[in-house]
């Protein structure tokens, strides 16, 4: 086999590009530079570098030269399995021998469950029945609850528990089901840490200094209710790194096992890695194997929390990637220094010199911040002319948001400017809930995407929606679970399929595919037009084929019990436009949503609406907007975040960009220095 080296990862570029580019594209510079380097690295990528599809040429070259030296392989890291889909896509067939042995594919918390906290459970408990799922978790918790009420039925009520709270929480509504979300709101949901002693601990001490006493009634109900948990074989994501943790150090020649398995480790979307999962990799990747950690500091918003602490310390020697395919150079000269490492080299798409591509700084009044969305409406029917050719070419719908950094904060302040968030701005505005799935009579009602412009759909959201689908066509094939006689719920459901392994891993294998398909309104099927349709028509003839082939045969459902259900036709559904939150106005429809719900998507154009957390976005962000300051380590941990905030956000749109402030916020004095840097304002 050929000598794996920068010439040999070269020759194979052009086939590498014309896999993973559109026609006649190459890879820029900066991302030739990632792709043939082979030692230990960071790459910094801008916000639409390409990174992940310099990644995927990156591993398809380097599968031509597996397995490697002592039969090593490559480790790849990720938050979400998008980019193990592309590549698959991508290469076909041929991609198998990335997905063999010794190879590993998957998210951060595939690779700690599957080599880590699964075996480590076992050592431990000598149960290999493991699931490591919030949700079972707290399915299980809640039987351990029931089981210790039959023996004390004072565990709420003017019991152990009841007597922690402070008189507000005494008048939380008791609800088993809902204990364990009680525990982690009222500060001490417990978690257990794997160390030398093996001991519970809480996640606030202070607040409820009595649990710190192990002796207490109250630690030894709680301890008694999370061990009955455990020896169910139910774990917490969490739990998962904590077990990882106590694994490798009670048993270091693992990590060196796992170290000889793998040549390289890739991790990907490096800056949502969260302190845990970090100090996990640390403890089982040393200096012997290469490592090379791909993200965006400045997008580090993943956990919404702000901390001083950076999970990812960059290396001096990094990679940069500051070419941006997304960002027009007009959007790349105002936003590079409202970010916590400033990109005085990014660079932006040059679509022209139009001024109407110029950002836009919409400054309103007291009694004029509810006429922003429109007037950014009215800004955009006046530059659609500059984007509708290239839409029209591709056949693809332009995609415009507001976003703000909170939904509402009229619950946690009584002040009125403090209470400045997205439904400010859009009263209509209500915070997407998860629980809240309706009941629909047809199949296809399960799977309609709310209206506007392509808004942004939570995977969560649909998920649930799928899952009530098949709970739906369970009632209506009179089908219980065997193991209390009751209906089937979404944990008890997933409880059943983990009984057979293989039936199970299809199912949520096929559930992901499906997700993906309605969020992003894609599907393999060049031909399929269910973009411009209220629901998806390849999802559902998917759905259908999979029912009538596998999910009726395995719960022995006649499928005339249910064939009404899957040939109704779509319900009429009341109040989409404010379900969805779209806005509209002059003929634009406008999705409103917070940041952190677009990370990751690209607008054609964005609006940035200021919020208040912690302070005013306008009061946190002025000085970097108008380049008289620099983020330092010295700024508060809150400006900090609020500049990821912001950057995120200023970062999603393709051509146009938006901001809306109060003018009180944004002085005369720094007008002139905003113009300058190729801002214009508008007043409203």
């Amino acid at each position: 086999m050929a000598e794996l080296n920068e010439s040999g990862i070269l020759s194979h570029l052009p086939e590498a590009e014309k896999l993973f580019l559109p026609n006649g594209y190459h890879f820029d510079e900066e991302s030739i530079n990632f792709i043939k380097c082979l030692e230990s690295t960071d790459v910094v990528a801008c916000p639409g570098s390409g990174k992940t599809t310099a990644l995927l040429a990156k591993l398809f070259i380097l599968s031509k030269y597996m397995p490697f030296e002592g039969n090593k392989g490559i480790c790849v890291l990720t938050h979400t399995n998008v980019a193990i889909d592309e590549i698959k896509r991508r290469m076909g067939k041929s991609s198998s021998v990335l997905f063999t042995y010794p190879n590993f594919f998957g998210t951060i918390q595939s690779f700690v469950d599957k080599f880590l906290a699964i075996p480590a459970y076992i050592s431990l408990y000598g149960n290999r029945e493991v699931t490591i799922d919030d949700d079972v978790y707290e399915s299980r918790f809640c039987k351990s609850v029931k089981r210790a009420e039959k023996e004390d039925n004072n565990i709420w009520n003017n019991g152990y528990i009841y007597n922690l709270l402070t008189p507000n929480e005494k008048n939380l509504e008791y609800n088993e089901q809902y204990l364990p979300k009680y525990l982690v709101m009222l500060g001490f949901h417990p978690i257990w840490v794997w160390n030398a002693s093996l001991k519970l601990t809480f996640n606030n001490f202070i607040k409820n200094s009595k649990l710190t006493n192990n002796q207490t009634d109250s630690y030894k109900l709680i301890e008694k209710l999370v061990l009955g948990t455990l020896e169910t074989g139910a774990l917490r994501f969490l739990d998962a790194f904590n077990l990882g943790l106590y694994y490798i150090s009670r048993y270091p020649q693992i990590s060196e096992a796992i170290r000889n398995r793998f040549f390289y480790l890739f991790i990907d979307e490096m800056q949502d890695t969260d302190l845990i999962q970090n100090d996990l990799l640390k403890g089982v990747f040393n200096n012997s194997v290469v490592k090379q950690r791909i993200g965006d500091p400045n997008q580090a918003i993943y956990d919404n929390k702000v901390s001083d602490e950076e999970a990812w310390a960059i290396s001096d020697q990094r990679i940069t990637i500051s070419s941006s395919k997304r960002i027009s150079s007009q959007i790349a000269k105002v936003i590079h220094n409202v970010c916590i490492m400033p990109e005085d080299s990014l660079q932006g798409v040059n679509r022209g010199t139009d001024n109407r591509l110029s950002p836009v700084l919409i400054l309103y009044g007291d009694d004029s911040q509810l006429n922003v969305l429109s007037k950014f409406c009215e800004l955009i029917r006046e530059r659609e002319d500059l984007w509708k050719s290239e839409f029209d070419d591709t056949g693809k719908t332009p995609v415009y948001y507001a976003v703000g950094w909170t939904h509402d904060n009229k619950e946690t302040t009584n002040d009125e400017k403090e209470k400045t968030s997205v439904k400010s701005y859009f009263p209509g505005y209500h915070r997407p809930i998860r629980s809240s799935n309706p009941v629909y009579n047809s199949l296809k009602s399960y799977l309609i995407r709310p209206t506007g412009s392509r808004p942004h759909i939570c995977p969560k959201n649909v998920s649930d929606s799928l899952l009530s689908s098949f709970l739906r066509i369970l009632s209506d094939g009179h089908k219980t679970n065997p193991i209390d006689g009751k209906r089937f719920t979404k944990r008890s459901l997933y409880e059943y399929l983990m009984g057979d392994e293989e039936f199970y891993a299809d199912f949520k294998t096929k559930l992901a595919l499906w997700v993906r398909q309605i969020e992003k309104h894609a599907c393999d099927n060049v031909s399929c037009s269910h973009k411009d349709d209220v629901y998806p028509h390849c999802v559902f003839e998917q759905i259908n084929k999979y029912l009538k082939e596998t999910w009726l045969p395995h719960f022995e459902i006649d499928e005339a019990q249910v064939s009404k259900f899957i040939t109704n036709p779509i319900e009429q559904i009341e109040n989409t436009s404010s379900v969805s939150n779209v806005f509209s106005s002059n003929g634009i429809d406008i999705q409103v949503s917070t940041v952190h719900s677009v990370k990751g998507q690209t607008h054609t154009a964005t609006l940035f609406l200021e919020c208040f957390s912690y302070d005013f976005n306008g009061n946190q962000i002025l000085d970097y907007l108008t380049g008289d300051k620099t983020y330092s380590y010295e700024d508060s941990k809150i400006k900090k975040y609020a500049l990821k905030v912001a950057y995120v956000a200023m970062s999603r749109p393709t051509h146009f960009l938006c901001a809306a402030f109060h003018k009180d916020r944004i002085p005369t004095t720094a007008h002139k220095k905003l113009k300058d840097l190729g801002w214009s304002l508008v007043t409203i």
